[in-house]
């Protein structure tokens, strides 16, 4: 039962934008589905933990009673109490979850790198996400068709069967995090965190590059600081910046995806950072007085005339500083006070929050992910 309760959790950020179904969305009526399970396990516990949840009882309570609440917003936030509750008392088992996330990777990534290979090699185009299943307004919501999925912009952008390219390297950019970030390290995970690069590569996501750069000099700069492997880090560190330079230099694919974050694109003058918080001014001017620090309590939806906003940016127009204050500290705390490697996924959380949409369903995901306890469960 933990593998399909790792599987239910690791399908959350790939179910939320598919079509909904009697008006609720696919994750959770899987989570819902989940649920008795859940219940018996915490029921099965001789005591329950309540450390390190105060802030997202108030995250969630300030939700709730902001600008009057819904049924359907009940249910949300009782799923997020109860699967962030069942985290921290160790329901789940964070060995099996971690790796159907990283099988789901490659799984994806060979499907990027397929649907490469077809395009540069071929010359043909292949869609594996199924657009006639996805839910409206997300493709709305992300300003994507399904042209430019498919690679009909300025260049040819895959994503195997994500929504976009962006949401693909999210992903995927997790488990690369957890092969080269956690405390147990093989030369497999070695060996598959080069594979999944390259696919975040060819998917030319300019979020998913600039963090992978991060994630593989953050982990030979741990052992960079360790005395004991001083020197393996440092070589560890110029060997990456050589292949990163060498790849620039060669790749036209690598160097177009890198250049299009800053807009000096040599095909597009398409700016990615501009693209990702254009709208930041509008929305910011919009508000004044009580709605400042309450927010207007109305979900944003102007994304062809304000810019997109990243989560971090709505949350501020539905509720206000107060809210956002809370959302930062719910990722802030854990990215301070943790001692594992799951700190840095927190703060990769709060950054991806500037510059990209994270539903509620992801935020459930991250978060389970963050306080998920590799050690047995008990």
């Amino acid at each position: 039962m933990q593998v399909v309760c790792a599987i239910v959790i690791a399908l959350i950020p790939i179910l939320f934008s598919y079509k909904q179904i009697f008006s609720i969305s696919p994750t959770y009526i899987v989570l819902i589905l989940l649920l008795p399970y859940v219940a018996l396990k915490l029921i099965s516990k001789k005591r329950f933990v309540f450390k390190h949840q105060g802030i997202l009882f108030l995250y969630l309570f300030y939700m709730l009673i902001d600008h009057g609440v819904t049924l359907g917003e009940v249910v949300v936030l009782f799923l997020f109490f109860i699967y962030a509750f069942a985290t921290h008392n160790r329901v789940f088992n964070a060995e099996i979850l971690w790796k159907v996330i990283v099988t789901i990777s490659c799984i994806a990534t060979i499907g990027v790198l397929i649907q490469a290979f077809f395009y540069y090699g071929l010359g043909k185009q292949i869609l594996m996400c199924p657009t006639g299943l996805m839910e409206p307004a997300v493709w709305e919501q992300y300003g994507v068709d399904s042209s430019y999925r498919a690679g009909g912009h300025e260049m040819f952008r895959p994503a195997a069967f994500f929504l976009e390219p962006s949401i693909y390297a999210q992903y995927v950019v997790l488990a690369i995090m957890y092969l080269r970030l956690s405390e147990t390290r093989t030369k497999k995970d070695l060996i598959l965190a080069i594979f999944l690069s390259i696919g975040i590569i060819d998917s030319t996501s300019g979020i998913g590059i600039a963090t992978i750069v991060a994630v593989w000099l953050l982990s030979y700069g741990k052992v960079l600081f360790n005395s004991k492997n001083f020197l393996k880090g440092f070589v560890g560190v110029l060997f990456f910046i050589v292949v990163l330079i060498i790849a620039f230099n060669v790749s036209e694919t690598f160097r177009e995806s890198v250049l299009r974050i800053v807009g000096l694109g040599e095909r597009s003058d398409y700016n990615a950072i501009a693209g990702r918080t254009g709208g930041v001014v509008f929305m910011w001017n919009s508000l004044s007085g009580s709605e400042l620090w309450f927010g207007t309590g109305e979900y944003i939806s102007r994304w062809y005339t304000w810019g997109f906003l990243g989560t971090f940016f709505r949350i501020i127009y539905e509720y206000g500083l107060i809210g956002v204050s809370l959302f930062t500290l719910l990722f802030l705390s854990p990215a301070f006070f943790l001692k594992s490697w799951q700190r840095w996924m927190a703060f990769y959380i709060i950054v991806l929050s500037l510059v990209s949409g994270i539903s509620i369903q992801s935020t459930i995901f991250y978060y389970i992910l963050i306080y998920c306890d590799l050690r047995e469960i008990v």
